[in-house]
C-alpha cells in the first residue's frame, strides 16, 4: 500500500469485511458476602480465625471430628485456649467454647478440628474472653 493513504482508508475494508459486532466487555458483578465467611482447614489459620471470632463476639462454626470417629458440626461462641493432659499422659492444645444449643461449655482438640468459619452471629460474653489481645 502506498504511504500516502490515511487510516481510515486503510481500515476501511477491514471493518466492512468483519461480519460480527464488537461486543463492549460487561462489567462482572461483585459476589455477595455469604453468613458464613470463607472455611479455614490449616491448624495456624484456624487459630487466627477463632481468635479473630472471639476479638469480635462473633460465634464460630466448627467441623470437628471426635474420638469416636464420629464428625459433627458445632456453632459455639469461643472462650479459650489452653494446654489439656490426656489420660496417658500427653499434653494437647484445646479450645474451650460455649455451646448455646445445650447450655455447656465444651472442649475441642485443635488436632480434631476439621474446618472453621466465622458466623454473623454476635454473642454477649459470660465470662471473661481468654483469646486474642
Amino acid at each position: 500500500m502506498p504511504r500516502d493513504i490515511n487510516m481510515r482508508q486503510r481500515f476501511k475494508g477491514v471493518a466492512k469485511s468483519n461480519d460480527k459486532k464488537i461486543q463492549p466487555l460487561k462489567a462482572k458483578k461483585p459476589k455477595k458476602p455469604k453468613a458464613d465467611m470463607k472455611k479455614v482447614v490449616g491448624a495456624h489459620a484456624k487459630r487466627l480465625y477463632v481468635i479473630r471470632a472471639a476479638d469480635s463476639k462473633l460465634h464460630v462454626k466448627i467441623k470437628y471430628r471426635k474420638v469416636s470417629g464420629e464428625t459433627k458440626t458445632y456453632v459455639v461462641a469461643p472462650y479459650s485456649y489452653r494446654w489439656r493432659k490426656n489420660k496417658n499422659g500427653t499434653r494437647w492444645k484445646a479450645l474451650y467454647a460455649y455451646d448455646s444449643d445445650e447450655n455447656k461449655i465444651k472442649s475441642f482438640y485443635i488436632r480434631n478440628i476439621k474446618s472453621v468459619s466465622m458466623t454473623e452471629k454476635k454473642f454477649r460474653p459470660k465470662w471473661r474472653i481468654e483469646i486474642g489481645a
